[in-house]
């Protein structure tokens, strides 16, 4: 369930993402941000979403309450976990939606984009994948390809510095990325950004309609 000023909406219901109960919740954050100050003349809200992610919540479910924040004009999230003894370890983990950066010039140097593809399955756990793509069509995947990691395993990389990008998107693909935990795709992000890698994007299951 999801909570916001009091109010209490059911993100699943038989299973499934409530598109309703998260339609819900997008109104009444934006009648959170439509007082005034709470936003720039371009909409973009001057508040940034602190979401406290309780033990096992789905990632998913944060992908979807950040794709209804992003309806609304937040950009800016703080991810902070409900479990003390992490929280002290770790300590909050910053996140800024990217802005769209329009039409421009293509950069003399191929673009590096870090893909990392985080699924999940019963007997394996969450496993992760890292691949290099450039603009000019190269692909390179560390360690060779199929390649998959533990989500350790894959912090470990991206702090020994063994990848090097100029942009990530973390992707969370159906059928097997519905599954992934949401502390999991937060430490990655962590590690992403503690390797020097600012704009992150994020791709995964899209917002349900309301039924």
């Amino acid at each position: 369930r999801v909570q916001l000023k009091g109010g209490e909406y059911p993100a699943y219901v038989e299973g499934a993402l409530e598109g309703a109960a998260l339609a819900g919740l997008r109104s009444d954050l934006a009648t959170l941000l439509d007082r005034p100050g709470w936003r720039d003349e371009d909409k973009t809200a001057r508040a940034a979403a602190v979401l406290h992610v309780a033990e096992g919540a789905p990632w998913r479910v944060l992908q979807a309450l950040m794709q209804a924040g992003a309806g609304e004009g937040v950009r800016d999230y703080l991810f902070q976990r409900a479990d003390p003894a992490w929280q002290a370890q770790s300590g909050p983990v910053e996140f800024q939606l990217p802005r769209d950066a329009g039409l421009g010039a293509r950069p003399r140097a191929p673009l590096r984009t870090l893909e990392v593809v985080v699924t999940h399955r019963p007997e394996r756990g969450v496993r992760v994948r890292l691949q290099i793509r450039t603009n000019d069509g190269t692909v390179r995947t560390p360690s060779g390809a199929g390649r998959t990691w533990t989500v350790e395993e894959a912090i470990q990389v991206l702090q020994n510095g063994l990848v090097s990008a100029d942009r990530a998107v973390v992707k969370t693909p159906p059928p097997f990325g519905g599954g992934v935990d949401a502390h999991s795709v937060i430490r990655l992000i962590d590690a992403l950004k503690r390797a020097g890698i600012e704009t992150i994007e994020l791709e995964g299951t899209p917002l349900p309609p309301p039924r």
